[in-house]
């Protein structure tokens, strides 16, 4: 089993791939891991902490281990699918994956995109597939 640490916003918490990585160390980190929460470091870039995606994954590197794929504007944590609203740069993300050799779980967090009628909900689910598979190939 593997337990991963999160990258919060809050400024009490660790926002960095450095803070989770000296919490990891600290704790002996054999069964430990870092889950990348895209959504959570764009909002913290923007409040003045400066770790692109690209710095925070290859810092990371091997473990890596889940994400949290959401985007917004940075002012608030919105939980946008990628290629909306957002401002992340998702084609660096995904090369910055394939550079770590990252081939692990891929959790769309997008509660943001639930306020809808069901015909609607589905017609992004379609949309979403599309677009993780077009994700999938700028690697």
């Amino acid at each position: 089993m593997t337990i991963c640490l999160e990258n919060l916003m809050e400024e009490s918490c660790p926002r960095t791939s450095s803070d989770l990585l000296a919490l990891i160390d600290a704790a002996g980190g054999k069964n430990l891991g870092i889950c990348l929460d895209t959504g959570h470091l764009n909002v913290v870039n923007a409040r003045g902490v400066s770790e692109s995606q690209h710095d925070f994954i290859m810092n990371a590197g091997a473990r890596l281990k889940a994400l949290h794929i959401a985007d917004n504007d940075g002012s608030s944590d919105m939980h946008l699918m990628p290629y909306g609203r957002g401002r992340i740069d998702w084609k660096s993300v995904m090369m910055s994956l394939a550079e770590v050799g990252y081939d692990r779980l891929f959790n769309l967090e997008i509660p943001g995109e639930s306020r809808a009628p069901l015909e609607v909900k589905i017609a992004k689910l379609d949309y979403i597939k599309r677009m993780c598979e077009y994700l999938l190939s700028t690697t």
